[in-house]
């Protein structure tokens, strides 16, 4: 056992001359971190995160190496600065490849929605048609923020607000760029990504109504949900019944007279 770790804490020793090598090191610090399986986990068994910036320190040297800073990660002087790098979504790995160093807490979280929300989003109407760009890499960028949130099954008030940012951005874009090509922008992977994100606020609206949390906002986000099942009566029906705690609300009664009018 000592012989096979021996090279990873060699390699540790090393000093970083090129961003080739601080990558190297990196590696070999996480894989001695998934050895000894030191990953943090609170008392329902979800990981922990640690990570204090919009992207975990590996990431930054990797995709700088290879030459992977979009230009949405520059900075006001359009140069390279890995501080306004922002993690990549990646599939989930299996929990012995979760490390808690790569996941950012919530705090981090609501930085990072904040940085593209405020320096992001507002360059999308700068070059209209570069909005499928855009929106590829806002889409991308709160996709690994939904990921780090899931994972780490996180249901306070700001991982909350963050899904429901993201959801909100997927409603509008469903009607910004619906101009655009089926190549340059798809209606339908926007429209799968929406009801993602409604599935994970769902988890996390019923999760915090069993330790008796208020949610502001479930009625809206459930009434989207309502509507997306428009020409699926099962799925509507269901809904209705899923939200019955919510029926009295105007934003669910809004989307039964939407179905009315339709089936009239």
């Amino acid at each position: 056992m000592k012989a096979s770790k021996s090279p990873l804490l060699a390699k540790l020793r090393t000093k970083a001359e090129t961003l080739e090598d601080r990558v190297n090191i990196l590696d070999a610090r996480d894989s001695l971190i998934k050895k000894k399986k030191v990953a943090v986990k609170n008392e329902d068994g979800y990981f922990i995160g640690t990570c204090p910036d919009m992207c975990p320190e590996k990431e930054r040297y990797y995709r700088k190496m290879l030459n992977e800073i979009k230009p949405y990660e520059m900075d006001q002087s359009n140069s390279e600065n890995l501080q306004y790098c922002i993690k990549k979504y990646s599939r989930s790995a299996a929990d012995k490849d979760v490390v808690s160093h790569e996941l950012r807490p919530a705090d981090v979280l609501q930085l990072t929605m904040n940085h593209i929300i405020n320096c992001i989003i507002p360059q999308g109407e700068m070059n209209p048609d570069n909005l499928p760009n855009w929106y590829d890499f806002v889409w991308d960028r709160t996709r690994a923020i939904r990921t780090d949130i899931s994972v780490q099954g996180l249901k306070d008030d700001v991982s909350v607000s963050i899904v429901e940012k993201i959801t909100r951005f997927h409603i509008h874009c469903a009607f910004r760029l619906v101009q655009f090509e089926a190549s340059q922008f798809d209606q339908k992977l926007n429209s799968e990504n929406l009801t993602k994100s409604l599935i994970t606020l769902r988890e996390m609206y019923q999760r915090r109504r069993l330790e008796r949390i208020e949610s502001p906002n479930e009625a809206e986000f459930h009434a989207y949900h309502l509507l997306l099942q428009l020409k699926n009566n099962q799925g509507f029906t269901s809904g209705l019944t899923d939200g019955k705690h919510l029926s009295h609300t105007q934003p669910i009664k809004f989307a039964q007279r939407q179905v009315s009018l339709i089936k009239n």
